[in-house]
């Protein structure tokens, strides 16, 4: 399971240089390993393609921190906040993922970690103002709201309930934070987490949002299904 989050593995490959290729032989078997090769391939496919034209469609979805419902977390795992637990993460993260995620904390974005004893299997981030440059969309979130994205949980660790705990452990998260509203923006077709959503609450569809890239250059719609703005731009 994985929601939307900038180009990985992908970038690594259009970005090598001489000089890298152990660089990106060991992107690639962390993909592999962590997504699996049928994803991998898929990732890479659309990351060179994109780089000239991309179109996507989101669709924005509401859930109400007060009808969350207590996800159980599977025997044997344990959700927690990342504290800097670099050497536990690299496993799963490829050279443009790691540089992400030091964007993302040095920028105050929080994150959870999912372990299984002492490996991270799983991951995802949540935030409470939104830069496009980070967060990919430019989304009109609301002072009341905070954006929960990018979660991933590696392939041999799925189908097993930690995508619906990481779920509500950062929906629980947003509302220790003081948040009544969890905002998330996930492909129409991502039906694993549309599902894993509805596990943790009632889940409410704002709109759908269109990006359109050409030459590394992004336009939006939105398609608001109430009268509420979904973008900034």
């Amino acid at each position: 399971m994985s929601e939307r989050r900038p180009l990985s593995v992908e970038s690594s490959v259009e970005r090598a240089e001489p000089g890298t290729l152990q660089r990106v032989v060991r992107d690639l078997r962390v993909g592999r390993e962590t997504a699996g090769t049928r994803e991998l391939v898929s990732r890479v496919a659309r990351g060179l393609a994109g780089r000239v034209y991309r179109r996507e469609r989101y669709l924005v979805i509401e859930q109400r921190i007060d009808e969350l419902i207590e996800a159980r977390v599977p025997e044997g795992v344990r959700v927690s906040a990342f504290a800097d637990e670099w050497d536990a993460v690299a496993p799963l993260l490829t050279s443009a993922v790691r540089r992400q995620f030091e964007l993302r904390a040095r920028s105050g974005r929080a994150c959870l970690l999912a372990w299984r004893g002492d490996r991270v299997i799983g991951y995802t981030w949540m935030s409470t103002r939104i830069d496009p440059s980070i967060e990919g969309l430019p989304l009109a979130l609301p002072d009341s709201a905070a954006y929960l994205w990018d979660l991933f949980v590696i392939r041999r660790e799925r189908s097993a309930g930690i995508g619906t705990a990481l779920t509500g452990a950062r929906l629980a998260w947003t509302r220790e934070a003081g948040f009544d509203l969890g905002w998330r923006a996930i492909s129409p077709s991502n039906r694993p987490s549309a599902r894993t959503a509805e596990k943790t609450g009632a889940v409410r569809v704002l709109g759908e949002i269109q990006a359109l890239t050409r030459f590394g250059n992004s336009t939006y719609r939105e398609q608001p299904f109430e009268n509420r703005p979904l973008l900034t731009v």
